[in-house]
């Protein structure tokens, strides 16, 4: 049986991502204690809807690759600093799809990467 996040292209997992992020932060703020901890839910929610709001300039139009090795090293940069502000005691689901996100964009890159252009055949020459 496949898994429902096996079905999705990367920009869409990146994007449920960013989705969870934003009402993570939120909920921070709902429950922060101090004007600090608010602050800092603000400012994460605010970055993370940027983010959101960028991936079609990261991630190409198919959504199945990065438009350049930066815009990969963006979003993942961006997913591990979601998954270190997720209490994985509480949020196991959230913290495993962050991850399988991460791992995705990872192989997405190592294919980008790894991918050769094929040199072009020589041109037959007609006498």
């Amino acid at each position: 049986m496949r898994n429902k996040s096996q079905d999705k292209n990367l920009r869409q997992s990146v994007a449920e991502i960013y989705e969870y992020a934003v009402t993570y932060c939120k909920m921070l703020e709902k429950d922060a204690t101090s004007s600090q901890d608010r602050i800092f839910a603000v400012m994460a929610e605010k970055e993370f809807t940027i983010g959101r709001d960028m991936l079609d300039l990261l991630i190409a139009a198919k959504g199945e690759a990065f438009v350049n090795p930066e815009a990969a090293t963006t979003v993942m940069q961006s997913l591990l600093n979601f998954r270190a502000g997720l209490d994985e005691q509480q949020f196991p689901l959230i913290t495993w799809r962050v991850m399988n996100a991460a791992n995705q964009c990872r192989m997405v890159l190592e294919n980008c990467l790894n991918w050769v252009e094929p040199e072009p055949s020589p041109k037959s020459v007609l006498h």
